[in-house]
């Protein structure tokens, strides 16, 4: 099971967001129980491992940004 952020408020449906720095982000209504948002998420996680893989494969490609100081 992944670990993940859980975000109450008056909504109607559950969301499992992955962001691009591979955190995994549950919102969800306030009358859901934590056992039944856990049992989804585990349900969901063959696609949130995929979507944490594709991430971090960018991650790890990604270049190093440069950054320029300018001193005066």
């Amino acid at each position: 099971m992944h670990n993940y952020t859980l975000k109450r408020s008056k909504r109607k449906t559950i969301s499992i967001t992955v962001s691009d720095s591979g955190a995994v982000i549950v919102s969800a209504p306030l009358q859901i129980d934590k056992d039944y948002l856990d049992q989804t998420v585990l349900k969901k996680s063959p696609c949130i491992s995929s979507k944490l893989e594709i991430i971090n494969a960018r991650i790890a490609t990604a270049k190093p940004k440069q950054v320029a100081l300018w001193f005066f």
